[in-house]
């Protein structure tokens, strides 16, 4: 991965992080039922809109990722989740994300999560990416109220 990305990622990370609310004692079982090794490092912003990068190479691949998925409602980078404002209470979307947050420890780095996770989209699509499907599938499972028009968006 380009040493760039590695900064955004990084100063992403450390932004939610910094700003972000801890997770209730209900959010931190589901994160734990999803698998998160460390739910209690997760921290959650509540935001209008979600940042993308604003410069270089990498960009391109996000605004691809944007255009396959549109207006996405939630995005973790490790341990920082955003959550659209429409979304705040919506129980299936932060279970989503916390999926791809133990997704992301199962690997080396956030670089290498996320150059996997937009390979996938890239390669397959968005709805066929296989790390989506698995955060669908468990989100699913977890979540009695699914977000049936998270692809409309």
């Amino acid at each position: 991965m380009l040493p760039f990305i590695e900064v955004w990622l990084g100063q992403q990370e450390t932004a939610l992080l910094q700003a972000g609310q801890p997770l209730t004692t209900a959010q931190l079982r589901d994160a734990q039922q999803v698998g998160v090794r460390y739910p209690e490092r997760i921290r959650v912003v509540v935001s209008e809109k979600i940042p993308m990068p604003q410069g270089g190479v990498w960009v391109v691949g996000f605004y691809l990722y944007r255009l396959i998925c549109r207006r996405p409602i939630g995005f973790a980078l490790g341990y920082g989740i955003y959550i659209r404002s429409p979304y705040r209470n919506s129980r299936s979307v932060l279970v989503h994300e916390l999926v791809h947050t133990a997704q992301h420890e199962r690997f080396e780095n956030l670089g290498a999560f996320v150059k996997e996770y937009l390979s996938e989209v890239l390669e397959f699509g968005y709805r066929y990416a296989p790390l989506e499907e698995e955060a669908r599938l468990i989100e699913s499972a977890l979540c009695v109220t699914k977000l049936s028009n998270r692809l409309k968006q």
